[in-house]
């Protein structure tokens, strides 16, 4: 039988950009002195939201064009929101709302 969809209700959609904006401390395995990979970076987004491999790829896509290495370093350190680079959240929030847009469903 196959997977559930997950659904794409609002609230569902808010959990899932409130997990993307707040990839918790180490669940890439990126130590502080270390860049964290573009393919790390994707996998574990679709590992822990459980979002589709497409919107996770424009995810990607897009933070690693929009933000620098070490912002990137930052976004998957943060243990929370509030610890997020400055400005990081609104950024992150359009992305992920604009990348799960584009998904069919």
């Amino acid at each position: 039988m196959p997977a559930a969809r997950p659904s794409r209700s609002p609230a569902r959609l808010v959990a899932v950009a409130v997990a993307v904006v707040a990839l918790v401390a180490g669940t890439v395995g990126c130590s502080g002195d270390e860049d964290i990979a573009r393919d790390d970076f994707e996998e574990k987004l679709v590992e822990r939201t459980e979002i589709p491999e497409a919107a996770a790829a424009c995810i990607t896509d897009r933070v690693y064009a929009e933000f620098e290495q070490g912002q990137i370093n930052a976004i998957v350190q943060a243990a929370t929101v509030k610890e997020l680079p400055d400005d990081a959240e609104g950024t992150l929030e359009v992305i992920n709302r604009e990348c799960l847009a584009a998904e069919p469903g």
